[in-house]
């Protein structure tokens, strides 16, 4: 197997393959680490959010849904960002449901107003049966 070497920005060299083994042990032995930089590099990539922007929302929120309260899981995968995806504006915290939920209903207002409507209609059409 040829060795491939590669020149760093800063004008060092180093093998490739060397710095692929030393990069996968590394991330290996510091699970949490590579989470919370890969996490950190997301969010900022994403939404334009520092990790003290989302510590601050998830604080003012008090670790709940902004929709349903549901309590939230700190950095979690089932904890979503809500923004708009016109303007990129963060708009809060999310449970995965109510995430789910306004993207279904395509971010739009008056479908969601039918769907309050339409659940109002038929509780009161219910009550009147009894």
């Amino acid at each position: 197997m040829a060795l491939t070497r590669r020149t760093h920005p800063n004008g060092d060299t180093y093998c490739y393959e060397c710095k692929r083994v030393r990069t996968r042990q590394s991330r290996k032995n510091n699970p949490e680490r590579t989470a919370k930089y890969g996490w950190r590099s997301k969010i900022k990539a994403a939404y334009g959010l520092t990790e003290d922007d989302y510590d601050n929302l998830f604080k003012l929120q008090n670790g709940k849904c902004a929709i349903c309260n549901v309590s939230l899981e700190y950095r979690s995968r089932s904890t979503h960002i809500d923004h708009n995806h016109n303007t990129l504006e963060v708009r809060g915290l999310l449970c995965h449901h109510c995430n789910t939920a306004i993207g279904l209903m395509k971010e739009d207002v008056v479908i969601m107003n039918n769907a309050i409507k339409y659940l109002s209609e038929a509780r009161m059409s219910k009550k009147k049966k009894k």
